[in-house]
């Protein structure tokens, strides 16, 4: 899956963690007890990636941001509440980790924290059950038998308005790639005229291939919203892949089948560490 996709949907990419906020320092996320800071969140999107610079700069970008930064500590904490920084395994890691700076070695404890609590749970709350994996295929044996693979370029808007023009434009006669240049927040992609890496049914949005797979090739979609805005999807080509083994099949259902449970786990410490997002430091108009 592309950068920015990865970047946000997996719990790995840990963002660092700076202590401290001050006094006038508006609040505009809360875990608890603890908040989460304007001067905070800049400070972190700051020290992203340059690439996903103009992702970050559009509402929808900063909202998973956010996200992505509350899941960090949702772990963190929960990971704090159940002992887990006293263990023998942080401690020594920690013991020998030597720094001047107090936010790295809060930044790689927090890290060895994560890795522990969800090393903790894949034995409870996010292992996948033998016949787990078998109601999953029978459910979309087609998926596995005859997997597909295509190729999509799309073009990301921050607003439905915007991808409506953008769409318009589409159907007067301009050219895809044209647009993807002008108007997509989708910086990994803005040069290649939109296009992703290759995708295989299962390791996409799921937005998207409700949609893809029932597009001819050559054929524009409609406006498809997701998580990260608001897209409009070209698929180039598609191909049938070789037939997987069941041991890989397995393999594929498990990791979508924890995925899963992972989320859900979240959702839960969500509620219990009481997540409270302010939305008005997000503009209207998304």
């Amino acid at each position: 899956m592309k950068d920015f996709f990865c970047f946000f949907y997996s719990v790995f990419c840990i963002l660092g963690l700076l202590a401290g906020c001050g006094e006038r320092d508006s609040v505009i996320a809360s875990i608890g007890r603890k908040q989460i800071t304007e001067k905070e969140f800049q400070e972190q999107m700051e020290n992203s990636p340059a690439q996903y610079e103009g992702y970050l700069g559009t509402h929808a970008g900063k909202r998973k941001y956010l996200e992505a930064l509350i899941n960090e500590h949702l772990i963190v904490m929960a990971a704090e509440a159940e002992g887990l920084h006293r263990h023998d395994e942080i401690r020594q890691a920690l013991k020998e980790f030597r720094t001047d700076y107090w936010r790295q070695f809060r930044e790689f404890r927090d890290k060895l924290l994560i890795k522990k609590f969800i090393d903790t749970r894949r034995d409870t709350e996010l292992a996948v059950s033998a016949e787990e994996i078998a109601d999953y295929c029978d459910e979309h044996a087609r998926d596995f038998k005859n997997p597909r693979q295509v190729i999509i370029s799309h073009i990301l808007l921050e607003t439905r308005a915007q991808a409506e023009d953008v769409l318009r434009q589409l159907e007067k006669g301009s050219k895809f790639e044209d647009l993807v240049t002008r108007y997509s927040q989708d910086r990994t992609t803005r040069d290649q005229g939109g296009t992703l890496p290759p995708l295989t049914q299962g390791d996409m949005l799921p937005e998207f291939e409700a949609v893809v797979f029932d597009l001819t090739v050559g054929d524009i979609s409609g406006i498809v919203k997701s998580d990260f805005g608001y897209h409009i999807i070209r698929k180039d080509n598609e191909q049938s892949m070789p037939a997987l083994s069941r041991e890989e099949i397995n393999e594929r259902i498990r990791k979508i089948l924890e995925k899963e449970k992972f989320i859900d786990l979240l959702e839960k410490y969500r509620e219990r560490f009481a997540v409270r997002v302010n939305n008005n430091y997000f503009s209207e108009g998304e």
